[in-house]
């Protein structure tokens, strides 16, 4: 019987079905390249599958709790020694927490002065050695962090040059 009595048959010539099992076969083997090529082996893998079994299964982050969660797990992580199997882990989880926190979180700005007691408070510093060190007046560290006085230009980037920050955290308001 001819082709063309067959069922499900279509004026397709036989050289446009050749063309697309070429293309079925082109998609076929580049995902077996991709998977090969991100496809993690010996002790990375087990290393990997080894925090997916210990800490947390990579999946969406629900709510405030399973964010604590994953955050701690990387916090532990991140104080360890890893192999490129639990950076490839770290790097999934914290993806997954980005995202929630994305759509989740609201963070509000900091001003100036916040982000001066701020730094001052993490890195155990005093007005005085900041005034000392900076190259700006104790009364002006002062009268900032009291909220008496702005952060002109030329103090945000003293500030800035002694932090090792950008001058732009101290410049809003």
């Amino acid at each position: 019987m001819p082709r063309r009595f067959e069922k499900g048959y279509t004026e397709e010539s036989d050289e446009e079905i050749k063309q697309k099992a070429d293309q079925k076969n082109s998609k076929e083997s580049e995902k077996k390249t991709m998977i090969t090529k991100y496809k993690l082996k010996g002790k990375s893998k087990d290393s990997y599958m080894e925090c997916l079994v210990n800490f947390l299964p990579l999946t969406s982050i629900k709510n405030d709790e399973h964010l604590g969660y994953a955050s701690g797990i990387v916090d532990e992580l991140i104080a360890m020694e890893r192999d490129s199997g639990q950076n490839e882990y770290l790097d999934a989880l914290t993806d997954l927490i980005e995202a929630y926190e994305d759509s989740n979180v609201e963070i509000e700005e900091s001003t100036p002065q916040q982000m001066l007691k701020h730094l001052l408070e993490a890195r155990g510093i005093t007005q005085v050695a900041i005034a000392k060190n900076a190259g700006v007046s104790r009364s002006t560290i002062s009268e900032i962090l009291s909220g008496k006085d702005r952060v002109s230009k030329r103090i945000a980037f003293k500030l800035a040059g002694f932090f090792s920050v950008s001058p732009v955290l101290f410049l809003r308001d």
